[in-house]
This record gives structure tokens, sequence and C-alpha cells, in this order.
């Protein structure tokens, strides 16, 4: 036996050799007897490209059909049609795009770069320049410096009047807060921060918002000491420290703006001072003023002597001589030069010390205490954070050095991977990889690979909105934008059945399913050939057991560099180092791994309980046994108000402790002008290590740490060594957060309005509430929304006073709304006879020959031109703003897109749903119609929507920028990985200064594994299949057969190094296991097998259904086994014989239900507990018989099935016994996993304990003993050898030299413990839904909750839709299993359909 692939791909490292063996060939009763086609190619892109046609246009193909013929008419209004179908595509594409960045066109065009261009011939010539014509530029400069000055001027004196008006009562500090963000950062603002000072940029000159800068600081002085903080009252104390903290930012961010770039002067950084020192912060103030000194000291200035040696370095051999002359005379007024400049140094030195505040100034507020703790406490989220400090010609932000990195590594058409937390903009890079390509030329693709439907459609949108201005030739039929996922395909922003345009697209966003497809598909190697770059999202997704599979083939097979993302990788360098190898072994580029960790904006964490928010200090959730043992969590932060906590609360506690004691703010910190987030973050890594070291040596004992983690669920009440002024005493806390247990009060509606009206009263909304039953966010949302109604409806109508109230508004709009009404037709009569008299005027005008009185022509009074008023609304109609989470700004500023989007959301929607989307609430899921799904991503980016009730369908990357994410409820898949996704949808860069992720009913034991857990290491799964292999051979021979006749888009040699990977380096680690040789000999007997099914010949090609095999790749092994029942005839037999049986009325008995109970033990199967419970009794919507086990199979198909899973294992014991005789029994065979204690594996330096020639004892015991090479010598310490009854026996008793999956051995229905026998249990599921129809009984009697019965029904369908379209191509028209497929398929849409709308 051989295979032209598999030795292409041996030859170069292994050198391998497949043996010959005679196997009986089976016969083929499916083409004999049933005449099915032989050597038909399906293709399994074309079949996914596929779209079905909609019931709209289904059903006027039908009339057309009836009809007979179809004129030019018909024609017309079918592309008038198509038209406002396509417009109405490209409107929603062009909202969703707005949603996304806010503009209508983010990127300007797009222009082509010819790539023969030489670089030098792309940079700007230099021209020379006259004198004239210098002394004209100078002058225009002049001038325009002059207009610059002039408007800066005027601007001034308009600002001066808003300087001079801060807050001049001097009572309310949260007014002078309000005026003073308004006045410095804008009405309009996002978020407050002074960063940049946004509302200064309309001043042209950086002098000119200096001065302003000074005039505010000025005022503000004399505003303090006029207010006299300190002596107002107890409940303004809050309002005071905060406008203390945005003073203390503005002075900050003056520094950092104009203080570095020398623009402060002396005064100005004097008043700076003042002001510091009368908040209370002196040793900022005397830091601040030794920065300003350092960066206004002069440079040394280069000696008029050197200068001129400089600039006679030109001159001849002559000047030379006269320099050596010259020289010794220099060198003496050098010394007095020199002795010049320190004098005048000095003399600068104490020029700016005379700026230095020595004076006392007075104390206006005394509530500060410890000034570093201060800021730690209370300025966290407004710390100076890390940005790139140069501009880049090539982006239009400043960027960070690792995102500079990034962009040097694209332009290098390098790979790399990027490995940065959420919001810290790494997505960027995708984009510029695409501005690349689509810059280059017209023929190159990017493709984006993302893991969901829902970012695939973020994506798109987000590529129209940046390059949507490219323009192709006329001739041209490519397109910007393509995408291709399961359900369909679509070329410019709109899918068309029957036209297949993502093929011409430059920037193909798909899943890695599809991308898997194309890169093996044979017919598609042109466009392979033409991938320049791709960018894979999410990429941790390798990782998953369900679809990570597809993840790794594709940077297997991908031809040219790529660009992989993700936040959430534990160790990256093992992730990184499989990259490379796979590159390297393809000779690809070079993967680069950029790695970036600090998050941009911190995450405080709370607990919402009894009705109120209480903060989390992250390690009340440590555990000391663990903390001991392993350590830390790496990505386990604090922020700075928990530094200080912590540090305050472990003091009390170990008392003095010289380690401890340095790192107290004050200390740590001291002669820092500011706390930037970079000393935040060196103060926390030290903070934790010492923790450590207090633990190592003991000073921290065991009753200390139950002490602290009790301590720090307190509220702060930090100890600074101050006295601050009196605050509202607060409660002690009734309850240790340690005994919180998993409730469900957050499917109460009580608990969900005042969650919501709390973080509404705090503005940190919009939130978003993670639970993964779609069941319980429908609920949620249904029970909110009825609470609103019936809050508003107790507030109108409540009680007799109430509707007497609303009874006298309704009256008083009646009345006001008749009198406008009647004022406007009085108005309408009016005008009417103004137009009579104004033709009658033209008409005189005109009888006499002089044309009209244009007085008397028109009249435009405003009593002529008022507006019709509008009925009004019972209030009872309205939504009462005190019970809606809306954005009332949102509404007021884009009021027609809002009601254009909730108008489309309407149709199909449930009328609480829409309820809730015009109150500000919605929620997302997979499950839920398109349509609304995508109002609500756009509603909730555009501020409308406050609040969303979601799935794990927003975890991964999607575009939704919250303040708060609330987890609810308890679940299996909320692990630490999909806990960190979600979190990160908080507090996003540039939004937010700051997140908030809040535990609502979750267990204390839940908390405490999501936030001190360890990210889960990358790792894979060991993928390689007979199936992958049979693909890999089926695609390979059409490959071949192409380049025969010149028709292959690309060398088949290089196919075949993109393919190597899939079958030499796959993405799994093992310290014992020899997967080089393992991965060959796997390969070697999968082969054997599939000769042996019949699927290849002797010379590696392949026969009979291997094409139908390969079609239905996802479903293995139910692929592998429905082509045998299918070559062997048994699925014709059982369905001809059962077809006889059919009774009408007994809906047991018909044929789709038949072929459903054979089905449910192949594909989808779901195993069965030993013990299984009692179904609850019903009168009605009866499952079947032995529900929740399938019936037995047929005979002679369960025998079939038997026999493949017989046969399957006696090869894979093969294939451990040849891996495992590679390598001698050692050491490494005898050494337990966990413990590593190791025993002796032969005999010690005796020898045998007997010997031969005294007796037959020693060679009768040694005779006796079991010999084996494949199993463990633990193992077989029972007395068993090379023989193993199961595939679980052999994947956990096998020796460590190979790693053997029970996932990755395709049998079907195998007992776990025994040799053949009976099939192993099968849940009912599918034939029980076939007989009742009922979704929601499948969780009562086959213990499938919602989510999974709709996934799992939802993913037969597409099963089988997609074997019937494989069987058309294949059967004769009126063949028994093509038709029963169809009907199966049929049904079960309408019994989805029905679920649904029931």
């Amino acid at each position: 036996m051989k295979s032209e692939l598999m030795s292409a791909i041996w030859q170069e490292e292994f050198n391998f050799q497949v043996t010959e063996e005679e196997v009986e060939e089976k016969p083929q009763l499916l083409f004999d007897r049933y005449q099915w086609k032989e050597e038909v190619r399906i293709d399994a892109v074309l079949e996914a490209q596929h779209i079905e046609r909609s019931a709209a246009q289904k059903a006027w193909d039908e009339k057309m059909r009836l009809r007979g013929k179809i004129t030019d008419k018909d024609r017309e209004w079918q592309r008038k049609k198509e038209d406002e179908r396509r417009q109405r595509a490209l409107r929603h594409l062009h909202g969703y795009a707005k949603s996304l960045t806010g503009s209508d066109a983010l990127h300007h065009p797009i222009i082509k770069v010819k790539s023969e261009m030489a670089p030098e011939e792309l940079q700007p010539r230099e021209e020379k320049i006259s004198k004239k014509q210098q002394e004209i530029i100078d002058k225009n400069n002049a001038k325009k410096e002059e207009e610059k000055q002039a408007a800066d001027d005027k601007q001034e004196r308009e600002w001066d009047k808003s300087v001079e008006a801060l807050s001049q009562d001097g009572k309310d500090p949260a007014k002078l807060e309000k005026e003073l963000l308004d006045l410095l950062i804008g009405f309009q603002r996002i978020m407050p921060s002074f960063v940049g000072f946004p509302a200064l940029q309309v001043f042209k000159t950086p002098e000119a918002q200096v001065r302003i800068i000074t005039k505010v600081v000025k005022n503000l002085k004399k505003v303090l000491e006029k207010m006299q903080l300190d002596k107002l009252a107890v409940e303004l104390q809050p309002k005071v420290r905060s406008l203390v903290v945005y003073i203390y930012c503005l002075l900050q961010e003056a520094w950092n703006t104009y203080g570095r770039k020398r623009l402060l002067d002396g005064k100005c950084i004097k008043l700076f001072q003042e002001v510091m020192i009368s908040l209370g912060f002196p040793q900022n103030a005397r830091g601040l003023f030794e920065q300003w000194k350092k960066v206004m000291q002069p440079e040394a200035e280069p000696d008029e002597a050197e200068a001129k040696d400089k600039d006679k370095k030109k001159g001849g051999k002559d000047d030379k001589k006269d320099k050596k002359k010259d020289g010794k005379d220099k060198k003496d007024d050098k010394k007095d030069q020199k002795g010049k400049k320190d004098d005048k140094k000095n003399d600068k030195d104490d020029d700016l010390d005379s700026f230095k505040v020595t004076k006392e100034v007075d104390l206006v507020w005394s509530g500060v205490g410890d000034e570093y703790a201060f800021q730690l406490l209370n300025m966290g989220p407004q710390m100076t954070r890390l940005t790139g400090a140069q501009k880049d010609s090539r982006v239009n932000f400043s960027p960070d050095k690792w995102q500079r990195d990034l962009i040097d590594i694209v332009d290098s058409e390098e790979s790399a991977l990027v490995v940065a937390p959420t919001a810290s903009g790494k997505t960027f890079i995708g984009y510029y990889v695409m501005d690349k390509v689509l810059r280059n030329d017209h023929q190159g693709v990017a493709v984006y690979v993302a893991p969901s439907k829902a970012l695939v459609n973020q994506v798109s949108a987000e590529i129209y909105a940046r390059f949507g201005t490219k323009i192709y030739p006329a001739h041209s039929k490519k397109e910007l934008l393509g995408n291709f996922l399961k359900e369909f395909n679509s070329a410019g922003g709109v899918s068309e059945a029957g036209k297949y345009g993502w093929r011409n697209c430059q920037v193909l966003v798909t899943v890695p399913h599809i991308l898997e497809m194309l890169l093996l598909s044979a017919e598609f190697q042109d466009w392979v050939a033409q991938l320049r770059y791709v960018i894979f999202d999410e990429v941790h997704c390798i990782g998953e057991q369900e679809g990570g599979e597809q993840w790794e083939h594709c940077m297997q097979l991908i031809p040219c560099p790529f660009i992989a993302l993700s936040a959430t990788v534990a160790d990256p360098s093992i992730f990184h180092g499989w990259l490379s190898r796979v590159s390297k072994k393809k000779h690809a580029s070079q993967v680069s791994i950029v790695e970036h960790k600090e998050r941009w904006n911190d995450l405080y964490k709370y607990v919402w309980h009894k009705d109120e928010m209480r903060p989390l200090h992250p390690f009340c959730c440590l555990v000391e046994s663990s903390l001991r043992r392993n350590g830390m969590s790496a990505d386990l932060t604090l922020v700075p108000r928990e530094m200080v906590q912590l540090h305050q609360e472990v003091s009390k506690i170990v008392g003095p402790n010289a380690k401890w004691d340095r790192l107290a703010p004050a200390k740590y910190f001291a002669g820092m002008a500011f706390v930037t987030k970079i000393d935040s973050r060196k103060y926390e890594k030290e903070l934790k290590g010492a923790f450590l070291e207090l633990l190592t040596d003991n000073s921290l004992k065991s009753e200390g740490f139950t002490q602290l983690t009790l301590s720090l669920q307190q509220n702060p009440e930090l100890e600074m060594g101050f006295n601050p002024p009196s605050r509202v005493e607060e409660k002690a806390p009734e309850i240790d957060l340690r005994t919180l247990e998993k409730g469900t009060s957050y499917l109460q509606a009580a608990t969900l309005f005042k969650l919501c009206k709390d973080l509404d009263s705090r503005d940190i909304m919009p939130a978003i509430f993670f639970n993964f039953s779609r069941k319980e966010i429908e609920r949620m949302l249904k029970k909110l929304v009825d609470e609103l109604e019936k809050r508003q409806y107790d507030k109108y109508f409540g009680d007799e006073d109430a509707k007497y109230r609303t009874k006298k508004l309704n009256e008083r709009r009646r009345a006001e709304y008749e009198q406008k009404k009647k004022a406007f037709e009085e108005a309408q009569k009016m005008k009417a006879s103004a137009k009579q008299e104004s033709k009658a005027a033209r008409a005189s005008g005109e009888n006499e020959g002089r044309g009209g009185n244009k007085s008397e022509a028109a009249d435009t009074s405003a009593d002529l031109m008022m507006v019709e008023p509008v009925e009004p609304m019972d209030i009872a109609d309205e939504i009462d703003d005190e019970f809606t989470f809306h954005s009332a700004k949102a509404l007021g500023v884009g009021q027609e897109d809002i009601e254009y989007e909730i108008s489309k959301a309407a149709k199909g929607c449930e009328k609480w749903m829409l309820v809730g989307l015009r109150r500000g609430i919605g929620m997302h899921h997979e499950g839920l119609k398109k349509t609304y799904r995508d109002a609500v991503e756009i509603l909730f980016r555009k501020g409308y929507l406050r609040v969303v009730f979601a799935t794990g369908t927003l975890a991964l990357g999607i575009n939704m920028p919250c303040r708060s994410t609330i987890f609810c409820g308890d679940s299996l898949e909320l692990n630490g990985l999909m806990y960190r996704q979600m979190s990160g949808r908080a507090g996003r860069r540039g939004f937010d200064l700051l997140g908030q992720v809040i535990f609502l009913d979750k267990p204390f034991s839940k908390i405490q594994r999501l936030i001190t857990s360890d990210l889960p290491t990358l790792a894979g799964e060991f993928t390689l299949s007979p199936t992958i292999l049979l693909r890999a051979l089926y695609e390979w021979e059409t490959m071949r057969q192409l380049e025969e006749e010149k028709a292959l888009g690309r060398p088949s040699s290089e196919v075949a190094r993109c393919v190597a990977p899939v079958f030499t380096l796959p993405f799994f680690e093992s310290k014992t296991a020899e997967l080089v040789t393992q991965v060959a000999y796997q390969s070697r007997f999968s082969l054997e097998f599939l000769y042996q099914e019949g699927l290849i010949k002797r010379d590696g090609t392949t026969r009979n259904l291997a094409n139908l095999c390969t079609h239905l790749f996802e479903a293995e092994p139910a692929n592998l086994i429905l082509v045998r029942l299918l070559s062997s005839g048994l699925l014709h037999e059982y369905l001809t014989a059962e077809a006889a049986k059919t009774v009408k009325g007994d809906r047991k008995s018909h044929l789709t239900v038949k072929l459903a109970s054979v089905l449910g033990w192949i594909f989808f199967r779901l195993r069965l507990p030993r013990n299984v419970p009692k179904r609850p009794p019903r009168k009605k919507f009866l499952p079947s018989e032995g529900c929740p086990k399938l019936p037995p199979l047929p005979p002679r198909i369960r025998k079939e099935i038997q026999e493949y899973n017989k046969q399957l294992i006696e090869i894979y014991q093969q294939f451990a016994y040849s891996v495992a005789v590679t390598r001698k029994v050692g050491g490494i065979d005898v050494t337990l996993p966990t413990s590593q204690k190791s025993f002796r594996y032969k005999l010690d330096e005796r020898g045998e304990p007997f010997d031969g020639n005294d007796g037959a004892f020693g060679p009768e015991f040694f005779g006796q003993m079991v010999k084996y090479k494949t199993r463990s010598p633990f193992s077989a310490l029972g007395g068993v050898g090379d023989h193993f009854r199961s595939p679980v026996d052999l994947c956990k008793n096998c020796r460590n030299v190979l790693h053997l999956d029970l996932n990755a051995i395709p049998t079907v229905a195998n007992p776990p413990g025994r040799d053949g026998g009976d099939l192993e249990a099968t849940n009912s599921w599918l034939l029980d839904y076939m007989i009742h129809g009922q979704r929601r009984y499948l969780w009562e009697d086959n213990g499938i909750n919602a989510t999974k019965a709709y996934k799992l029904i939802d993913e037969f369908i597409q099963m089988l839709k997609k074997a019937h379209k494989a069987f058309k191509a294949l059967a004769p028209e009126k063949d028994i299993v093509l038709t029963t497929f169809d009907a199966l398929a049929k049904e079960l849409e309408q019994l989805q359909r029905k679920t649904q709308k029931g």
C-alpha cells in the first residue's frame, strides 16, 4: 500500500515505508443493487456557499411555475424587489457601521500604490528654494502666526468671562467641580478626564492654553480660600474630596502636557505649588518643583571654537594647517569659557530656586493626611497612563512601544502572536494589515478569522466603515468586503442566492470551519495563492474541545504570514514555540511574540448582597493552604485603593516589620511629584512579594490570615496618621462574605429593579448582566419590564388620589392640545387667505403690465408658519423617565435612527421584548432573530440601551463597551477563562476610567475560583483522525488531476509543504510521549483502517463513498458508520422493511421516526448515566416507551456497528504496540505522574535470583511471567499483558511513550469496560422529540436544557441537509434513503419553527 501525499510528507523527515496487506474486498451492494453513482465529486465549499432562497422567493418561484410564463413586467417587478432588498441590506450595514465608528466614513480614500515603484520614488522630492522664495515663505509664516495670535487673543477675552464666573458664590463644591469640568473638558465629554484638555483645543497655540490654565488655577485658589472646605457640612465632605481630586488632576495634567515641554514659567509653577500645599500635598509640591527645575536647567551649549571647527571641516588643506596653529590659543580660551559657564549655571540655579515656595501656606482642607495614600485611595482611575510619546506616520494615533513593534513586524511581512488584555488596543493591527493589503493592489486578499457569527457581523461593519471608500476600476469585478459562514455568504454587504461574490473580495471575514475547507479544497487553490495575511482573533479558542481542531488546521495550512490575537493566554511561550515550528516546517516567515500585560482600566469588584453593593477585596478570596503551597495567581491584580487597604490591615496584624513597613505609601513614594499607573503597578508587585515573604517566614500566621480576610471585607476606615473631617458613620457588616451561597434573587423583579437603580444612581451604567441560560435571561428581562410597568401604573393609578391627579393631568394636556389645534387651524385659514390675496395681487399686476407687488405676494409671519400640534398620548401609554433605563440624551440626539432600529426589530418580536427596548433594556443570545440582536448591539453602542442581559455571545470581542458587568446565577460554563473574557467588557479604553465587576447570587466558593485561579495553559487536543487523513488524500488526488490539466492554482509541492504540519506537528504537549513517532505510526495505521473500510485503494487513491465520508467530516465517527451502513446496504434494507409496516395514525411507525431511532445511536449521541431517574407521569406529549433510553438497534445494524468497533480497536492496539516497541521500558515508565516517585524496572547488580543450571524452577518461573510492551508496568502488575478489552482500557493503561485520547478513537457506543457485548445505552432525545415535538420536555425527560436542546436540534437539521445534498448527487431520485432523509429534515424544521412560535 502506498500514498503519494504521505510519501511527500514522510520522506523528508521519517523515511517511512508502508507495507502492503491483502484485504478481502467487500461486496458493494450500494452500487450494484441500489444504482448509486461512483466517483462523483461533492465539493464541500460549493455546498457550504449555497444559500437557500427565502420563503418569499420560493413563493414567487412557485407562482411563476404554476403560471408557466414569465412576462417582462414580472421580471421588472422581481428586479425592483431585489434592488429594494439590496438597499435595505446596505442601509442596515451602514447603520451598524456608524454605531461602531460614530461616523459614516472613518478613513480617507484608499489609493493604490504601485508595487513596482522603488521606495525612494515614493518619497517626496526636495526642491531648491531661492533666497527670494524663502523670504516670501517666511513672510507668509509670520503672517499666519500673527493671525493665530490674534485669534487666540480674541478667544482668550471670551474665555476670561467663564474663568471669572467659576462658582462665585463659593458654597457648593459639586457645582464648582461641574463648572471646572465643563470649562476644560467640555459639555459633550465622554469621560471626566483632563487628559489633553479637549476644550482648550480651540486655541491655536499652546502658550494661549497655558495662560487660560494659569487663570483657572488662580481663580480656583481664591475660590477655595473663600469656600473654607473644612467648615462645610458633613454631607458635603465627599463632594469636597471629589473636588480636591479633580483640582489635583488638573495640575498634574498641566504639568504632563505643558511643563515637560518647558512652557510653564516660574510664576506658574509657584502658583501650582501654593495650591497643592493649600490642599494638603506639600511633598508633591516639592517633587513638582524639583522636576520643573530639572527640565528648565539649560543644556550645555557647544563652544564657539568647536562650532567653527565643524563648519570648516569641508575646507581645503590650508585651512587644516591654520587650525593646528591656532589650537594652543583656543585651549586657553576654552578654560575661561568653562569657568564662565559654571558661573552662569549657578546664577541660573539661584534664579530657579527663587520660585520654590518656602513660606508657610494656609491649609484650606485637612482631609488629605498621607498624600500618597490619598492618591492611591482616591485617584486610581485618574492616574496617568503610559501612552505613546511619539507620533507614527503609519497610523493616525501615537502608538505605544509594543504597538509600534507590531507595526514593524507587519511592515516586514512577518507573523506575530499578540497577547494583550482586553481594551488595551491590540485589534488595531488587524485593520492596519487590511489597509496595507488594500493599498498594495487589487488582487491580494486579507482574511479575518472570528470565533462567532456576532463577531463576524461586527468586524464586517467596521471594515465597511473604515475602507468603504476604496474605488476599483470600472472593468474590475473586485469587491472590498466579503463574508463566508455556514449559514450565508455575501459580497459588498449583500447576500444573494446563486451569487458567490466572496471569491472576488479583498477582505474576507469568516470562521475557522470555512477557512479550513477553503485551504484544503483543490478547486480554490487559486484563491489560496492570493492570500497575503490572515488575522486570527480570539486565538485562544484553539484550546477548546469543540472547534479547536479547525483553528489548529487553519494555522497549519495557511501559506502566508498571520497575526494571532488573544487576551487570555496563560503561558504564550508554549504556543509561540509551536507556531514557530509550524512556520519553519512550511519555510514561512518568522513568528514573533508581542506581549503586553498592563490593562488600560482597572476593574473594581463588588458583591450585591441585601440590597447593597459591597466592595470585594481580591485577597478576601485567597485560600491560605493554596497560597502557601502554590503562590499567587500571576494575573491577580489590585486596584490602588486595595493596595492601601492591604498594607494598613496587614500592619495592624503583624505589627512592626521592617520589610513591610518600608512599603508604607509615605515612605515608598517619598519625593515623587505624582504617582502614575506604572508606579502603582511596581508598588503592587513589591507589596505582593512582601506579603508572600510574610507567609513564608511565618510572620503572618494562620490566625492572622483569617483575621486579614475578615478585616478586608469591611469598608475601609483608613488610619493614616491624621484626623479627617467627620463623616457619616457606616454600619458594620452583618454577614461574612465567605458564607455566601448560591441564590435565586436575580430572577426576582424587585432585586433587578433595585440593582439597576443603584447602578443608575452611581452613574456606572450601561451594564451587561451575564447568565448562560437563555431561559433565565428571557425571564429576567420580562420580569424587569413587568416591574417597571407595574411601578409606573401604581404611580398614576395606584390609589384614588393618583387616579384623580392623572385624570386632571390628562384633561390639562387635552385642553392645551385643543387650544394649540385651534390656533393652528386659524393660522391655516389665514395662510389660505394670504395665498388667495397674493394670487389676486399677482393677477392684478399682470393685468397692469408691471408684475405683482412682492410685499403682497408673500407673508412669512410666525402665525402662518406654525407646526401642527401632535395629539397628546394618554399618560398610561407613556414611558415615565422614573421607570425606564434608556438614555434621554441618546434619544434626543438620534431619535430617528433609534425608532428605525426598534421598528425593524419589532418584526417577529414578542411585545414585552419591544417594550423592553423602549425602556432601555434588551437581551442577546444566539437563539434570537438577527434583526433583534443587531438592534440591541446598535442601540447599546448609541448609548440608548443601558441594560442588557446576555449569554456568552458577548464574551468574545464584541464591541459593546459598558461600565459594569454583573455575573448572576451559576453555571459550569463560567470558568476562569470565560470570567476574564466577560469582565473585560467593562471599562473600555476611551470610554471609561474604570470598570465594575459585580457578583449577584454567586456562592463565595465560585467567586474564589474565578478571581484567584490561574489562566489555563493553552493546550490543544490530539486531533489526528482517519477522517482528516481521508480528506487530505481526496483533495490531493483532485489537485494532481488539476495539475495535469494545468488548472491548479498553485504548485502541488507548496500544497504538500503546507499540509505537512497537520500530520507531523500537532498542537499538543506531552512530557513523556514520543509524539513525532506516534503521529507517523498513527497515519500509517489510519491508512490501513481506511483501506479495510474500502475507502482507499492500494495506491492511496480514494474510492466508493470516500467523498461522502469527507463531506460529513464534522460528524466523525458517525460519517464512518453511515458510509459502512450504506455500502453494506443495511440501511436500505431496514427502511424498505419498515416502510411496509407504516400505519398512518401511528406516529411511532412512521418511517422518519424509525430512521431517527437509528440515527440517534450515531449522530450527536449523548451517553446516559448508569442510574437513570424515573420520568414524572403526564397524560399528553408522551415520549418513546423506553425514554430516556433509545430502543435497541435492528440486529443486523447492531452487529455491523459491533464489528466496526472490534476492527477499530484491533487496529489501534497494533498501532499502540508499534509505537511502544520503539522505546524500551525505562525509568520514565515506572515513575508515578503526581508524586514523581520511581521504582525499579530491572534486576539489580546481583543479577537473576535463580541459576538455570541448578534446577528447573527459575526457567519455569520466568516463563510464566506475562510479557508486555504496550501496557504500563503498574497496570501489568495485575497479570494482564498487551491485550486491551476496550478503548477505555487502552487509553488508561498504555505506557506513557504514547498519548491516547478516548475522544480521538472513533468508536460508536462501545461499552467502556468489556470486549464486545451490547452497545452502551444512549439518550433517546431525538426519538422523543420526533414523537412529541415539544422541546421543553427534553429537560424533564432527557436532562437536556433549553439552550443545549436548541443547539442539538439545529445542528442535527443542518447535518441532515448536508447529507441530503450529497445523496442527491449520488443516489437515484426516488431512493428510499434520499427521500427519508429529506422528509426527516423537513419534519424537524417544521417542529423547530412551531416550537419557536409557541
